[in-house]
């Protein structure tokens, strides 16, 4: 088995987050990213937060994020 290359997965899970129009939850994220960690998809909302690029709609285990309008 090989890895990913660095940054690879945060790349995936980026990339799907641009795809998506509508709110989305982590569990989605999971699913369209196969093989990429729980830990690893929040650190990549957290930086995407961080920029600006997404927010989060509500708290705990049901919320939601939406890409924020350029």
């Amino acid at each position: 088995m090989t890895a990913a290359p660095r940054g690879e997965k945060q790349a995936a899970v980026a990339a799907a987050v641009e795809r998506t129009t509508a709110p989305f939850s982590t569990a989605e994220l999971q699913q369209a990213c196969p093989g990429v960690s729980i830990d690893m998809i929040r650190r990549v909302l957290k930086d995407l937060r961080a920029a600006g690029k997404v927010k989060c709609l509500g708290r705990g285990r049901n919320a939601l994020w939406q890409k924020v309008p350029d």
